[in-house]
């Protein structure tokens, strides 16, 4: 799933908004990027990078746009 795929709509930008990308369904929950498998299951949150000192979560910024909060705690 690539992230040009990921942000064609206008609208992920609000809280709230759902939409599909191929097999995974979406959602911006009050700014951070959510997904899950066939729009089955427990909704999850995107973090990448687990360190000893920091992470990366993905947030949805107001404008739609797939942003990174690096060392978020």
């Amino acid at each position: 799933m690539s992230q040009l795929e990921l942000f064609e709509r206008d609208d992920k930008g609000v809280a709230g908004a759902v939409w599909w990308a191929g097999h995974w369904q979406c959602r911006n929950n009050n700014g951070f990027f959510q997904d899950r498998e066939d729009g089955k299951g427990p909704w999850k949150f995107v973090i990448y990078g687990f360190g000893e000192t920091d992470c990366t979560v993905y947030r949805i910024s107001e404008d739609g746009q797939l942003c990174s909060l690096q060392g978020a705690d």
